[in-house]
């Protein structure tokens, strides 16, 4: 095993391609500027303050969790290649065409036994 992420061995295998980001310069300030007009009208003053350290919240994964996501937390997103179609790699959508909607599920795909390394 390598000790790489999945993203960082996706990373290190489209690196030639070209890269088509899904949100423009433009359209992540316009969504900035929504945001900060957002969260000053709408989050309280007091969670204001602390906006960056309460929501963050730890899942059963050790992995932070934000209070909301926009596209700002993925600006370089290349929806081909970073997300892609069902039966295609990277395989995000699942490894059929048709995403298990023809085949009954398994016991195995819903005991959830074991983890993603596994």
């Amino acid at each position: 095993m390598s000790g790489k992420t999945t993203k960082e061995i996706l990373n290190d295998l489209i690196k030639s391609q070209n890269r088509t980001p899904l949100y423009s310069k433009e359209a992540l300030a316009k969504i900035q500027a929504s945001f900060d007009t957002w969260k000053n009208t709408v989050v309280s003053e007091k969670d204001r303050k602390t906006y960056t350290v309460i929501p963050k919240t730890i899942m059963g994964s050790d992995i932070p969790r934000d209070l909301t996501y926009t596209p700002l937390d993925n600006p370089g997103f290349d929806y081909e290649n970073d997300l892609g179609y069902a039966g295609q790699a990277p395989f995000t959508r699942g490894l059929h065409a048709n995403m298990y909607r023809g085949k009954a599920w398994t016991l195995r795909q819903l005991s959830a036994a074991g983890s993603p390394q596994e």
